[in-house]
């Protein structure tokens, strides 16, 4: 620090050349402040546009601080990645804290690894180094690369002999980009009907895109059902999986339709209690063996009253009281003819006829009673049996707990004049003409 002196207003003389006088006062304490960064590290979205890296004393120093720094890391300067260079920075006497600007971050369309920026601080002027001398910044990258086939399906005739299946990637990487895929489908491979194994595809960095090959595609003689050959894909490194992750390839077919012939085998027309659901059994076949897959419909003047399994062809007619007859007719006898269909077009029919018989009212059978001393439902009750009837309770391992002809003492769940758990039993009622087989439930 300095002390001026300055003369002026001389009496009874003038001033000479030395009118002023500087005296310096020479600072004998030892620099004491250190400068070093806040921290080691930091990073940020390649979207953010500039990152500031902070520096402050350890203390409030009189003299303007300085200290030189230094720029590498895996980023590239000069405007590429981000723009800082060499150089030094001062921290103004008074101050505490000054910031090293990471400025111009540039935000790519390009998938990379996340890269840094090292700043290494060095020959401090009136201060000393601190501990955090170098900071790095982590730029990362913000563009998600995603993997997956150019289109869900594609299809060729046998006679191809070979096809590629393009997957590509949504951007361009700097990183080789790999994913797995697995075969499977109705074709058979090994050279059967094609030749691919499971295996990894790899799209290497730079690229956007890459094949997989179904080779050796055999064009045989046989007329068949068109065929598939499935691909897809799972474990990807360094992408995502896109939304084709499976790729079907339709195999199709070029040897023309085969003829063959097969028929149904004859159903007997049938009468069935009205109240007691209608189940047909599969039916049988004979003749030449169909061609592929079967499916099975109902047809006729009345096929709006059944059911049918498409895939064995078994055939239902719901239980109601049918009082009023809904058939065609109106005379409930319900039409059903079944067709078989084969992946050729090749089918077969057969008809038969359910006759709904009317039965007694007592036959809509309860299906359930509570026979806990309530003198509500606490017996089975089956109104209207015929006398002559016989009706047997068991449970699940065949063991008879009521037997009676006729119904004048309904069963009131005991057996061996013990109360039976709460449970599913079964029944049989056989009476002149009909017999009704069923399950009934107690409930305490």
């Amino acid at each position: 620090e300095t002390v001026v002196v300055t003369l002026s207003s001389p009496i009874n003389a003038s001033l000479g050349t030395n009118d002023v006088h500087t005296y310096t006062i020479i600072d004998n304490d030892a620099t004491t402040a250190t400068i070093a960064f806040d921290a080691t590290t930091s990073n940020g979205d390649e979207s953010v546009p500039t990152a500031n890296l902070t520096l402050s004393l350890s203390e409030v120093s009189g003299k303007n601080v300085s200290v030189d720094y230094a720029v590498t890391g895996t980023a590239t300067g000069n405007g590429t990645d981000y723009t800082l260079t060499d150089g030094t920075l001062t921290i103004s006497a008074g101050n505490l804290t000054s910031n090293i600007s990471i400025a111009s971050i540039i935000d790519d369309v390009l998938d990379e690894t996340d890269e840094t920026i090292i700043v290494t601080l060095s020959s401090p002027v009136s201060a000393t180094l601190g501990v955090n001398t170098t900071h790095t910044y982590t730029i990362k990258d913000n563009d998600v690369v995603t993997i997956a086939f150019n289109s869900s399906s594609s299809e060729g005739e046998e006679s191809i002999g070979m096809v590629t299946i393009p997957v590509s990637l949504s951007g361009l990487s700097v990183r080789d980009v790999s994913v797995d895929y697995m075969v499977s489908g109705t074709a058979t491979g090994s050279g059967t009907d094609y030749t691919l194994a499971d295996g990894t595809l790899t799209i290497p960095a730079g690229n956007t895109t890459a094949n997989i090959t179904i080779a050796s595609i055999v064009d045989d003689l046989f007329e068949e059902v068109n065929e598939t050959i499935v691909l897809t894909l799972s474990a990807p490194l360094n992408a995502s999986l896109g939304t084709n992750a499976v790729h079907t390839y339709n195999l199709l077919d070029d040897d023309g339709a085969t003829i063959v012939n097969f028929t149904i085998d004859e159903v007997a027309d049938i009468h069935w209690n009205e109240n007691s659901t209608y189940t047909s059994t599969a039916p049988s076949l004979s003749g030449d063996i169909p061609i592929g897959t079967l499916t099975f419909a109902v047809a006729g003047n009345d096929s709006t009253a059944f059911t049918i399994n498409p895939t064995t062809g078994v055939v239902s007619l719901s239980g109601r009281d049918y009082e009023n007859p809904e058939d065609a007719d109106l005379d409930n006898r319900y039409e059903v003819t079944v067709r078989a269909t084969d992946d050729e077009g090749n089918f077969a029919t057969e008809s038969w006829v359910i006759t709904i018989v009317d039965v007694g009212e007592f036959q809509v059978i309860p299906t359930a009673f509570t026979p806990n001393g309530d003198q509500e439902n606490d017996v089975w009750e089956l109104p209207g049996l015929s006398e002559n009837a016989t009706v047997v309770i068991f449970n699940r391992n065949g063991t008879i707990l009521f037997q009676s002809i006729g119904y004048a003492m309904p069963w009131d769940g005991t057996y061996q004049n013990q109360p039976l758990p709460s449970g599913t039993y079964y029944y049989s009622i056989k009476s002149e003409t009909d017999q009704y087989k069923g399950s009934i439930t107690i409930l305490r």
